[in-house]
């Protein structure tokens, strides 16, 4: 049918979110004969996602369940794509006559955008930075080697911001309370004890609880690796790709600088930014290698009572919001890069798992792409079965891996759309237990980390 132009354009737009397969090859794949318009239709819609989702979700068109949409956010997305930017509905009378009874509000809201920003016509809404560089809040984490959270929240009271707590305990509650920030406003994160939540825009590089690194600038979803791994004081970790040490400096911090961190790097400029990093955040416990951590001999009695691994690897960066274009990039040159990195993250991910005494293993990217991802988890864990198995990672998180993949109830998914972050993926492998005696200890070891970690 005709108006299979969007149905068609929601699927693959949907597909390619999730990275199931390039938008050139669904295009091709599809049974609609105009490939041209299908390509063009889907990769704008793509390319201004953010901003798409951010008019439908302010005119909330899903919550009328308006006919023939059936709550489909995608589909939703490319028809305005085309009511705003593009010629109208294309020959489809179902979406038109749908869509109809919102054309006046479409209208108001895309002019009031347009003259919010000072813009002379709608169209210039597509050159603006409203996609999601500038619409991701500003996280801030506060840094407990230094500083405690009621003191910089007292500080930020003092600069005249205000503090708002959160009402409801649902994260859907939460983002919505993120989302309607003001400008002098910050909540804390419900999920990273130590993360605070500020609107999008903000800079704190000249504050001083910034320069004093009392406060360290860090995505929300970045946290989590740290977070997931969640060392306790007193252990001997391996951060084995750890420049510029963001993530370094929170393992250090939620060991309370006790125990013992080796950070490696084989990259002698990055390495010199992290060990900048560790002395301005206070951290006192990383001992830096310039060296690539394949060549370390995981038997190597200096590494034998390394427990706990994180495995944050080079990756395509594709997550990060001020890259998104490079989504919709399906060339030859990046798909042999993608499988150049895969890989690299397959041998350093395995090589982790080769050290006797590990018990965890944390794997993550900023990456978007199932290549980086759960392809490389998938692939690694074929080989150490007998060893390790998944962790279901928080369980009553909703954003899970690409569903086409056995095991992607374990693995969690950030995305800029749904949850106001960077794009982000982590996988947790644990060891196997071998006896009751090691159930016990492992059991108490984690309800010990709950407990330091659940509050100030």
């Amino acid at each position: 049918m005709v108006d299979n132009l969007y149905v068609q354009a929601a699927n693959i737009f949907t597909k390619a979110s999730a990275k199931e397969a390039s938008v050139k090859s669904l295009v091709f794949a599809s049974e609609y004969e105009n490939k041209k318009q299908l390509y063009a239709l889907v990769c704008e819609s793509l390319k201004h996602s953010y901003l798409l989702l951010h008019i439908a979700q302010a005119l909330k068109i899903l919550e009328d369940k308006p006919y023939g949409l059936f709550g489909n956010m995608a589909l939703l997305q490319v028809l305005l794509y085309d009511i705003i930017f593009g010629k109208g509905i294309h020959k489809s009378k179902r979406f038109k006559n749908t869509m109809r009874k919102y054309r006046e509000r479409i209208r108001e809201y895309t002019e009031f955008l347009t003259k919010e920003k000072g813009l002379s016509c709608v169209q210039d809404l597509l050159f603006t930075r409203s996609s999601a560089v500038t619409s991701v809040p500003k996280y801030v984490r506060v840094n407990t080697l230094k500083t405690r959270m009621k003191d910089v929240c007292k500080q930020f009271k003092e600069d005249g911001y205000r503090r708002l707590h959160r009402k409801g305990k649902d994260y859907s509650s939460f983002l919505e309370e993120v989302k309607s920030l003001k400008s002098e406003e910050f909540i804390r994160d419900i999920h990273i004890p130590s993360l605070i939540v500020f609107p999008p825009g903000i800079d704190f590089h000249e504050h001083p609880l910034y320069k004093s690194g009392e406060i360290i600038l860090q995505d929300k979803a970045s946290c989590f690796s740290s977070q997931i791994l969640c060392p306790p004081e007193g252990s001997t970790v391996i951060d084995c790709c750890a420049a510029p040490g963001n993530k370094t400096t929170h393992l250090a911090s939620l060991m309370n600088n006790s125990g013992k961190i080796f950070a490696f790097d084989m990259d002698a400029e990055r390495l010199k930014i992290l060990e900048k990093f560790v002395q301005k955040s206070g951290t006192e416990i990383v001992e830096s290698f310039c060296k690539d951590f394949l060549t370390t001999n995981p038997n190597d009695p200096k590494f034998q009572q390394v427990e706990y691994i994180l495995v944050d690897p080079s990756c395509s960066g594709s997550g990060i919001v001020s890259r998104l274009d490079e989504a919709i990039d399906s060339t030859e040159t990046s798909k042999h890069r993608l499988k150049k990195l895969s890989r690299f993250q397959i041998s350093i991910l395995k090589h982790a798992l080769c050290f006797p005494n590990v018990k965890k293993v944390v794997y993550s990217t900023c990456s978007i792409f199932v290549e980086e991802n759960e392809e490389v988890v998938e692939e690694v864990i074929k080989h150490f079965q007998d060893k390790f198995s998944f962790t279901e990672i928080m369980p009553d998180f909703t954003g899970r891996g690409a569903s086409s993949y056995p095991n992607s109830h374990h693995f969690i998914r950030w995305s800029t759309d749904e949850d106001l972050t960077n794009g982000f993926f982590v996988a947790c492998f644990e060891r196997r237990i071998q006896n009751e005696d090691n159930t016990q200890n492992f059991t108490k070891d984690l309800q010990n980390r709950k407990r330091k970690h659940s509050n100030d």
